[in-house]
C-alpha cells in the first residue's frame, strides 16, 4: 500500500566546524509530482542559532456536514437528473358541475429531483390527495403536486437474509436496477403512497409502485414490500 502523502524526514547533522545542518533525506510517494523541498524551505535557522522554525502542516479539510435526519414527514422531489419541479405559492381543491381539480397559484421556484423537505399539510378532496405544502431545508415553503413527491416509507416483509429488488418497470420480468436491504428507508411515489385503495385494493401492474432509493435510483417495487416508516 502506498503512503497517503509525501513525508519528509529532516536529518540535521552537526558539523564540527559550524553547527549547521548539512543534509536532508526524504521518502517520497512514487506518484507525487511535487519536488522535494530544499533545506531552506523546510528549516529556517534563526540568526543566533538557538532555535529553528518548522513550517506548520496544512490544515485538515473541514468535516463533511451531517446527513439530514429522516422522519416520517420527510419527502423528496422525484424525477430524472434534468427535471425541475415547480413549487407553487398556493394550491386548492375545487369541485363543481364539471368535475374536480386543483387550482394553483404562481410558480415561486423550481427545484431539482432529489431535493428533500418536510410534509406540512395535504391538499385533499374526494378521498384523494392532490398535493401538499412542503417546507424546504432553507425555511421556504410551497405547494408541490403529489405526482412529483416521494413519501418516506420502509422495506417490510423481506427476510433478514434477503433484499428487495427495484425494477425498471412494473413487472418482475423487467431489468433489476438495484437492491434494498430489509427495513431500509425508501421513498414511495406520492400518488401510490396516498391511494385510498392501498396496496390491498390494487391488482396487476397497479401493485408495482414507483420508488426512489436514498441514493437516487428510481424504479418500481411490489407494494406488499413497503410500509410506513
Amino acid at each position: 500500500m502506498q503512503p497517503d502523502n509525501t513525508r519528509f524526514h529532516l536529518q540535521p547533522v552537526l558539523l564540527l566546524a559550524g553547527l549547521y545542518p548539512f543534509s536532508c533525506a526524504w521518502l517520497e510517494d512514487s506518484d507525487a509530482e511535487t519536488p522535494p523541498p530544499t533545506t531552506q524551505e523546510a528549516v529556517q535557522t534563526s540568526p543566533d542559532l538557538t532555535s529553528k522554525t518548522v513550517e506548520a502542516p496544512p490544515a485538515a479539510p473541514p468535516a463533511p456536514p451531517e446527513p439530514a435526519v429522516l422522519t416520517g414527514d420527510t419527502v423528496v422531489i422525484l424525477g430524472g437528473p434534468e427535471k425541475l419541479t415547480r413549487v407553487f405559492a398556493s394550491m386548492a381543491f375545487i369541485s363543481d358541475e364539471d368535475g374536480a381539480d386543483t387550482e394553483v397559484g404562481p410558480v415561486i421556484r423550481e427545484v431539482p429531483a432529489g431535493t428533500r423537505g418536510i410534509w406540512d399539510e395535504p391538499v385533499y378532496g374526494m378521498l384523494i390527495t392532490f398535493g401538499a405544502k412542503i417546507k424546504f431545508a432553507d425555511g421556504t415553503t410551497g405547494y408541490v403536486d403529489i405526482n412529483d413527491l416521494g413519501l418516506l416509507q420502509r422495506v417490510v416483509n423481506v427476510r433478514s437474509d434477503d433484499t428487495l429488488n427495484v425494477r425498471a418497470g412494473q413487472s418482475h420480468k423487467t431489468q433489476k436496477l438495484t437492491e434494498i436491504p430489509p427495513r431500509a428507508p425508501v421513498f414511495v411515489g406520492g400518488w401510490d403512497a396516498t391511494s385510498p385503495a392501498g396496496c390491498e385494493g390494487m391488482t396487476g401492474t397497479e401493485k408495482w409502485w414507483s420508488v426512489r432509493t436514498l441514493d437516487g435510483v428510481e424504479g418500481y417495487v411490489n407494494c406488499r414490500y413497503v410500509g410506513e416508516f
